[in-house]
C-alpha cells in the first residue's frame, strides 16, 4: 500500500508540475494619467507613465498629437491605454518574486528606427537581452518567453524623426499588452484526461489495497500466519 500511495502522490504532483501556470496581461485601462504606480500588476514601476486616451480628442486623426505614445499605438478612435517611458529615458519594472516575460507590444511615439533593449535579471545579474527596432507606423510584437526573471529594463535609443514630427525628436516609446505569469498565479484546471489518469491512479491504489486486505483475511482464517 505504502508504495502504491507514494507513487500516486508523485504521479499526481508530475501532472500538477507539469500544467502551465495562466498567463496575466497588463493594459495599463483604469489608470488615467499618471505614473503607473507600484503594486499595479504586483510590480514596482520605475518611469513608467500612463497616458489615457480620455485626455487627447482629436476631430481629425491626422492632426498632430501632443508628445506621446499613444496616438501612435492605437488605431484611431483611440481605444485603449498605454504606458510610456516618461522623459524618453530607461524605464524598468521589477517583482519580489521570480516570473516569466511572455511579451508585450511595443512602438516608437516620434523616431522611426528607435531601438530599444530590453534586458531581462534575476537577482541583478543578466538573463536575457534583446534590441527591437521600432517605428511610429505601428506597434511591434516582441514575443520573449523569457522564465525565472524579477526584474525588466527597457533603454531606448537613436531613430529619426517621422514626417509628421518634423520639429520633435524623442526616445519616447509606448508599452501595452504586457503578457507574463508567476508562481502566485493558479494553475490552469486540470484537462479532462488528466482527471482521468489521476482517477485510474486512484482505482490502482484502492485495488492493490483491497487485495492486501482479502489476503490477510485468508491468512488469519487458515491459521497460516502462526
Amino acid at each position: 500500500m505504502k508504495r502504491i500511495g507514494v507513487g500516486f502522490a508523485g504521479a499526481v504532483a508530475l501532472i500538477l508540475a507539469a500544467l502551465p501556470a495562466q498567463a496575466a496581461v497588463l493594459s495599463f485601462e483604469g489608470l488615467g494619467t499618471t505614473f503607473v504606480p507600484d503594486g499595479y500588476g504586483g510590480f514596482a514601476w520605475d518611469t513608467f507613465y500612463a497616458e489615457s486616451p480620455s485626455d487627447y480628442i482629436f476631430d481629425d486623426p491626422a492632426e498632430v498629437p501632443p508628445p506621446n505614445a499613444l496616438y501612435n499605438l492605437l488605431p484611431y478612435p483611440y481605444i485603449g491605454s498605454v504606458a510610456i517611458n516618461r522623459g524618453g529615458g530607461a524605464a524598468s519594472l521589477t517583482r519580489d518574486t521570480a516570473f516569466t516575460f511572455v511579451g508585450t507590444d511595443l512602438m516608437a511615439a516620434h523616431n522611426d528606427g528607435l531601438e530599444v533593449t530590453v534586458t531581462g535579471l534575476r537577482d541583478g545579474l543578466q538573463k536575457y537581452t534583446d534590441t527591437l527596432t521600432l517605428d511610429t507606423s505601428g506597434p511591434t510584437a516582441f514575443d520573449a518567453n523569457w522564465t525565472d526573471i524579477d526584474t525588466l529594463i527597457f533603454a531606448a535609443a537613436g531613430g529619426v524623426p517621422n514626417s509628421r514630427y518634423t520639429d520633435i525628436s524623442s526616445t519616447l516609446f509606448g508599452l501595452d499588452q504586457l503578457e507574463y505569469t508567476s508562481s502566485s498565479v493558479a494553475h490552469a484546471p486540470l484537462p479532462a484526461a488528466a482527471w482521468f489518469l489521476v482517477t485510474a491512479l486512484g482505482g490502482l491504489a484502492g485495488a492493490g489495497a483491497l487485495r492486501r486486505r482479502s489476503s490477510a483475511q485468508v491468512v488469519a482464517r487458515d491459521g497460516s500466519g502462526q
